[in-house]
């Protein structure tokens, strides 16, 4: 697994709720983009290290090669560029890459999605709740559960580390508690007109 140093995440995403999706920001074919141009760019770094002449401390002097505007320099990035070992790391950093991305999408499917899926259908929920005449208790019961919910939803944290990458689940702790709100609001207003 790529991590970075001192476990300081590489970059951070945003989840986004558009439910009944949870969406995130950027989209994963952008941060493989990421993974892949940082990869390249660790390559394409070594240019800058100039080969030294044979039997000296003096770096090679840039060579015209015939047929091209700009001279040839002799760097490292040849000899690492077909290097057989940095294949087999871009290949890790890519499946690294996949393998973050499932996770981040398991984890809000399960943490986020599915805990939280029933609040997606509220005004359905509730036009059933109005229809059903319920007692007390029931409308006690269903007030409990949605102040747990709420509990629950105020104590997640803010940012979830999965490998390199931090999520930031501000934006969806915000909607989801809304949503709460917004469904004790309106089982305390069937409640109350009753």
């Amino acid at each position: 697994a790529i991590e970075s140093e001192k476990g300081i995440p590489l970059f951070s995403i945003d989840s986004i709720p558009s439910f009944p999706e949870i969406v995130i920001h950027p989209p994963g074919n952008e941060i493989y983009k990421m993974y892949t141009n940082m990869v390249r760019s660790f390559v394409e770094g070594t240019k800058v290290f100039i080969r030294w002449m044979h039997g000296t401390c003096l770096e090679a002097p840039p060579q015209p090669v015939e047929g091209q505007d700009e001279p040839y320099v002799y760097s490292f990035f040849q000899d690492i560029q077909n290097n057989p070992e940095l294949a087999d790391l871009v290949g890790a950093v890519i499946r690294s890459c996949q393998e973050s991305r499932m996770e981040i999408e398991q984890y809000l499917h399960s943490k986020w999605k599915m805990r939280y899926r029933h609040l997606w259908q509220q005004q359905k929920d509730i036009e059933k709740i109005a229809q059903k005449k319920l007692s007390v208790i029931q409308f006690d019961y269903r007030l409990q559960s949605a102040v747990r919910w709420l509990e629950a939803a105020n104590q997640s944290p803010e940012f979830q580390r999965i490998k390199c990458i931090q999520l930031n689940l501000t934006s969806i702790a915000n909607s989801v508690q809304v949503y709460i709100q917004n469904w004790i609001k309106s089982l305390g207003g069937l409640l109350h007109a009753r």
